[in-house]
């Protein structure tokens, strides 16, 4: 579909005909396919994403995908104890990391991320041979 607005053209994207638009002409998110839930979810933080997989149970379900949970970025977010407990189950896969301060990489050692590849910790000149030692075991 297109429209003029003044001069210029605007495009508007096309609906799968397989999305059903309600009386108000509103999409309806559950109709989206599950691939495309996933991509929206990769765009996001792990809070972002956390909030929103309390949406539904099916988005609950999808942000468990271990494709989103390959790489992690921890430095806008304070990374405490507890996140990490949160974290935990979703790091099995986890393949890069990026995280801020030596505070954080003190708390991620409990992530148990095994299949760590790559490890980037910034403002970390306070970090202790032995918190170094426990990040690469």
């Amino acid at each position: 579909m297109v429209s003029k607005k003044g001069k210029e053209k605007v495009d508007y994207l096309e609906i799968d005909e397989n999305l059903s638009l309600d009386e108000k002409r509103v999409l309806d998110w559950m109709m989206l396919p599950n691939d495309i839930v996933i991509q929206l979810f990769s765009c996001l933080n792990y809070c972002d994403r956390a909030s929103l997989s309390s949406t539904c149970r099916l988005w609950r379900i999808l942000h468990k995908s271990p494709c989103l949970w390959q790489t992690l970025d921890l430095r806008p977010h304070k990374c405490n104890t507890a996140a990490a407990a949160l974290l935990v189950s979703r790091c099995q896969n986890l393949q890069k990391l990026r995280f801020y301060g030596h505070e954080s990489a003190n708390t991620i050692i409990n992530l148990q991320a095994r299949n760590l590849r790559e490890i980037n910790g910034d403002c970390c000149k306070k970090m202790t041979t032995a918190t170094l030692y426990m990040l690469v075991a």
